[in-house]
């Protein structure tokens, strides 16, 4: 344990000032008390002097070697001996006191309230209110006190003992350690008080009395005046200064030559001017620092930066310090005489360090590290026989030589550019291989060069869905190759490189594809390594780097017209997922799939031909895009994107509004829906210049009807309608910038009431400057400040679109695909009459076998529930009449559950009646949750008058006409329907009712017992909290009111996806057309510079 001594001389603090106390207050018309004075400071003290000695065994005889002598003296005498292990700083101070800062006077007291007069009666006019009392004086502040000086520090040694310097603490830089005291601060005179308010006077008095004649006469006295008010107390204006610092001490070291006496102002101090670094002698020399090589620090350059010289009978050792991946060998390097003050001094010899050698290599980019080289210095005490310097018991480190340079440590050989193969095979493709190996050093490498160090490549199989023999390798001669054996000793098949000049390249190039037997989505993940002979063992080989790819066996896509669903998947669409996902919607609804990959044909372009003259937006006419929207590679070395970052927006709303195409997004929460739903398009196809807002409200509130019954043939964004605007305002001043704005607000809060179901954007354009646009009412200066843009995007009535939020591992987990989740938002996803077609389907099958089975039909069920309660949200939401073509027009998902014929030929004990008591229990409940109040709910109490209406017709149809089993015998009647599906009524409504009275009164306020009834069986629980559907987002029609600058970005964000899609596209067209090998080809051989490069170099291209 270390010790610390200290010699502290510092002067104490002054005593700061006590404020003066205030003043008190006068009584009625008193003065106010004088405010206190501040005391006095005291002065800082002055340091008193240090005089330190010492002495070691250099100096002085019969002292153990390593023991320190010190005697000092700062207010008392000290001596004691320590042993220099054990020494840790001397530190000596001689620091002059702060003065004590002044003090604020006391405020004088308020000056008191005038007595008040007294009031006029009969007999006696009122009397004046009394003076004010004046305000009492401030109290007088007081000055900073001195801050006291600084000591003297004088530290006396022999020349022989100079090295005990570098003990004292701050000796190289001793300002800080005499400093002075800083003066104290001024304080501040007290304010006067306030003069006191004279008193009211005495308040006048009339009255009548009856003169002798019977005849009332008015009689008063009158008041008294207010009494003036007292003066306000002064304030001293004599000076306050702040108080001045003390002198600054001194510092001297005196050092007893044999020459006499000599003083310095501070001691000396080493830094390190410069020194370079080279790779060690060798035949590996090659301009590059390679991991585990050796490499030298030379040329160490050293100034004296210090006062005095370095010690003269004292070594300084110069060594290298550890890093992570420097690690110094046992070199030192020493200072063997002074340096005198400004001299500098270059060290022979070297330092050397080996470069630390890395774990083994993970895939990935080539391994680059960089750390600083850092020479240290220090200084040596008397140093022992017979012990290595690094053993000295004194040794301090120059903490000013901290000079550094920069080390750059990789190997010389290595990959830049990933592995350039396809990662989606069909059956019968092969892709080829390409690897790049670059030499970036200044030698040739490789068993044939001229030091003859080996290089080779090595491509194995270390995982995937199929082992290594259900692949087809082909090597550099277009051999077929085993993975599964060993090649070299090495697994899977190993290349061995003759000569790879100096900073010159190779591409090998190899093939690999899948065997028949393979079934689609597995995958197999390969691993290329690259070799070299260890640096310090020749006949070791030493991992480089490594690269891995994963190629998977995706189908070709084959457009089937019986499919209902396309599975969008990619490169890390994992076998496990894919037949789970296959399961659970061939077997279990019914839907057969067809499957795009976007790894595979780079895209989903809906507008790009495809080989039979269709585009994908024809072939997605009422179907379902699943997009399975996890991170994937989209090519080699690139960053992980999503699929969705590769769709655009504009083919979205195109195939939902022309085709019916519907859309189910499983993954990541970093897509958000409203990137779809924001119009961005920069052409405009269709609309209207209107030159007011009353002509263009008047012509959209003649439009009506839900999206389905409205004409578009293009994105439904591209046809808007531009409405200049302008404005009134009083004479002589023009409109507030903000004027524009407010009213796109204000026509964006018309629009959503004439229209709720209608998702309107409203874009404000400035005019570049405000015009004259004539007068209103011959008096109102009218201004055209701009025009709006009013935009559409798809509508709240119903569900076009859903996100699943999932993480990248639970897409590729069957219990996640196969989980209520999934199924529910798959079922959610359907269109409406496709929910029907399932459920038939289902009660055309057998029993459920399964609890999954039996729990798609309730999924299935829910889904249709969530559709109907929808449509029913926005049928009360719509302001039209309530007519009976409104009716059969806006019910449109009703009336296809009334005419459905669904499936009732089943056993009277059959599991399945569940499914269809739970849909007619869930409508009623529904609707009667919705049910308006008596006294404003008459539109809501027609709308259930009406669904309910319809509903006893359906479930007699359904119940009593159709309900029969496979022998023609009754299996159901309304009548027991009817119980079953009242007591689950009753019981979904008591559920509405206990989520109602749970809110707090604010929320029952804002959400209504409709409101709750709505999110009720919309949002089912513990299937729904991650389901999110496009009518669930970007509902707040004030978010929808855009300026210029939300357009632009908008587009920009449109048009960075559609340029990565075409990007992608276009370069995975060119790299497959390149690429792809298949299997009826010829197998191809690339030979390349045979002479030169022997036969290892068979398949090898130069670059």
């Amino acid at each position: 344990m270390t010790k610390q001594i200290i010699f502290d001389a510092s002067g104490e603090q002054g005593l700061s000032s006590r404020n003066g106390s205030n003043g008190s207050g006068g009584n009625t018309g008193g003065r106010g008390g004088q405010g206190g004075n501040a005391t006095q400071p005291t002065p800082g003290q002055a340091a008193a002097n240090v005089h330190l000695q010492l002495r070691s065994a250099a100096s002085t005889a019969g002292m153990a070697p390593d023991a320190v002598a010190i005697v000092g003296r700062a207010r008392g005498a000290t001596e004691l001996v320590v042993g220099a292990p054990e020494l840790g700083s001397i530190q000596v101070l001689a620091v002059g006191g702060d003065g004590g800062n002044g003090g604020n006077g006391g405020r004088g007291g308020d000056g008191g309230r005038g007595r008040d007069g007294a009031s006029a009666t009969r007999s006696s006019s009122g009397s004046n209110g009394g003076p004010g009392g004046d305000g009492g004086d401030g109290g007088h502040g007081s000055s900073g006190a001195d801050g006291g000086d600084g000591g003297q520090i004088v530290v006396e040694l022999d020349e022989r003992d100079a090295y005990l310097l570098m003990a004292v603490e701050g000796s190289e830089d001793p300002q800080a350690l005499v400093k002075p005291g800083r003066g104290g601060a001024r304080g501040i005179h007290g304010s006067g008080g306030r003069g006191g308010a004279g008193g009211r006077g005495g308040s006048s008095h009339s009255w009548t009395e009856t003169d002798r004649n019977g005849n009332q006469v008015s009689r008063s006295n009158s008041g008294g005046s207010s009494g003036s008010s007292g003066r306000s107390g002064r304030s001293s204006s004599s000076p306050l200064g702040h108080g001045r610092d003390g002198r600054p001490g001194n510092f001297a070291i005196h050092v007893a030559t044999a020459r006499g006496r000599v003083a310095y102002l501070h001691r000396y101090e080493l830094c390190l001017v410069s020194f370079e670094h080279v790779e060690a002698p060798s035949p590996e020399q090659d301009a590059i620092y390679e991991f585990g090589e050796i490499v030298h620090v030379q040329k160490v350059r050293v100034r004296n930066i210090g006062a005095m010289p370095t010690p003269a009978y004292q070594r300084v050792r110069l060594i290298l310090g550890k890093g992570a991946w420097v690690r110094p060998l046992d070199d030192e390097l020493f200072i063997e005489r002074s340096l005198q003050p400004g001299e500098e001094y270059t060290l022979a010899g070297v330092l050397r360090f080996r470069i630390a050698r890395p774990g083994a290599p993970e895939p990935g980019a080539p391994l680059v590290v960089e750390e600083a080289i850092r020479a240290e210095a220090w200084q040596l005490g008397v140093e022992l026989a017979g012990r290595p310097a690094a053993q000295t018991p004194f040794a301090r480190r120059y903490e000013r030589a901290n000079l550094t340079r920069l080390l750059h440590a990789r190997y010389p050989v290595e990959n830049s550019s990933d592995v350039l193969a396809l990662r989606s095979l069909a059956h019968g493709e092969r892709t080829r291989m390409r690897f790049e190996i670059s030499n970036i050093s200044a030698a040739a490498i490789g068993g044939g060069s001229p030091r003859g160090r080996a290089l080779g490549l090595q491509i194995a199989w270390v995982g995937g869905d199929v082992a290594a023999d259900a692949l087809v390798f082909l090597d550099v001669r277009g051999t077929e190759v085993a993975l599964s054996g060993q090649c070299e000793g090495f697994e899977g098949y190993f290349l061995p490189i003759a000569n790879l000049e100096a900073r010159s390249s190779l591409v090998v190039e190899t093939q690999v594809g899948f065997q028949k037997s393979v079934e689609p989505y597995m995958g197999a993940r390969l691993r290329l390594t690259i070799w070299i002979a260890d640096i310090e063992d020749p006949r070791r080989w030493c991992a480089v780097q490594c690269r891995e790819l994963t190629v998977r066996l995706e189908p070709a896509f084959a457009y089937r017209p019986e499919a209902r669903v396309l599975l969008v998947s990619n490169n890390n669409t994992t076998r496990e997922a894919f037949t789970a996902w296959h399961h659970m919607l061939e077997d279990e609804l019914g839907l057969t799939p067809d499957f795009w990959s976007v790894s595979r044909y780079g895209h989903f372009d809906h507008q790009v031909e495809l080989a039979d003259g269709t585009n994908l937006r024809v072939q997605l006419e009422d179907r379902v895009a699943v997009v399975l929207n996890h991170h994937f590679e989209p090519r080699a070395g690139a960053e992980l994107d999503l699929p969705t970052d590769y769709m655009r927006a504009r083919d979205v709303r195109e195939s939902v509004v022309t085709n019916n195409t519907r859309f189910l997004i499983v993954g990541s929460a970093d897509f958000q829906m409203q990137q779809w739903l924001e119009p961005n398009s920069d052409a405009r196809l269709g609309g209207s210049d209107f030159d007011d807002l009353p002509r263009f409200l008047q012509k959209e509130a003649a439009t009506a009807g839900s999206l389905v019954e409205e004409t578009f043939r293009d994105d439904l964004t591209t046809c808007f309608d531009q409405v200049q605007v302008a404005v009134w305002t009083f004479p002589l001043f023009k409109p507030a910038s903000t004027r524009l704005k407010t009213t796109a607000h204000a026509l964006q809060t018309t629009l959503s009431q004439m229209h709720p179901n209608r998702r309107y954007v409203v874009i404000h354009h400035a005019a570049d400057e405000v015009q004259s646009a004539g007068r209103t009412w011959c008096f109102f200066p009218r201004w055209h400040i701009g025009h709006v843009e009013v935009r559409r995007t798809l509508n709240l009535e119903k569900s076009e679109a859903v996100v699943l939020v999932a993480s990248d591992q639970e897409i590729n987990q069957p219990a996640f695909i196969l989980g209520p989740e999934a199924r529910y938002a798959i079922c959610l996803a359907l269109t409406f009459e496709a929910k029907l077609e399932r459920l038939n389907w289902l009660m055309q099958g057998a029993e459920p076998k399964s609890a999954s089975a039996a729990q798609t039909a309730q999924l299935l069920v829910q889904s249709i529930l969530v559709d109907l309660t929808a449509e029913q949200e926005a049928v009360r939401r719509s302001k039209e009449a309530h007519t009976a073509q409104f009716f059969e027009q806006r019910f449109a998902n009703l009336g296809r559950l009334m005419d459905y014929p669904l499936h009732t030929h089943i056993r009277a004990d059959s599991a399945k009646w569940e499914y269809l008591v739970a849909l007619c229990s869930g409508v009623e409940a529904m609707t009667r949750s919705q049910n308006g109040g008596w006294l404003f709910g008459g539109r809501d109490r027609r709308i259930t008058a009406h669904v309910l209406e319809r509903f006893v017709r359906f479930k007699s149809a359904l119940f009593d006409a159709h309900a029969v089993d496979s022998a023609g015998n009754m299996a159901m009647d309304s009548q027991t329907a009817n119980h079953a599906i009242g007591l689950r009524t009753a019981l979904e409504l008591e559920q509405v009712e206990a989520r109602y009275k749970a809110l707090g009164f604010r929320e029952r306020w804002r959400q209504k017992r409709a409101g709750v009834g709505r999110h009720y069986f919309q949002h089912p629980d513990q299937i729904s909290a991650r389901v999110a559907r496009d009518i669930d987002c970007w509902l707040d029609a004030e978010q929808r009111v855009w300026g210029a600058d939300e357009l632009v970005r908008a587009q920009r964000d449109e048009a960075v996806r559609e340029a990565k899609q075409e990007e992608l596209r276009l370069l995975n067209a060119e790299v497959r057309s390149e690429l792809v090998v298949r299997a009826v080809q010829q197998r191809a051989r690339v030979v390349l510079d045979v002479e030169a490069a022997a036969e290892a170099s068979v398949g090898l291209s130069r670059s």
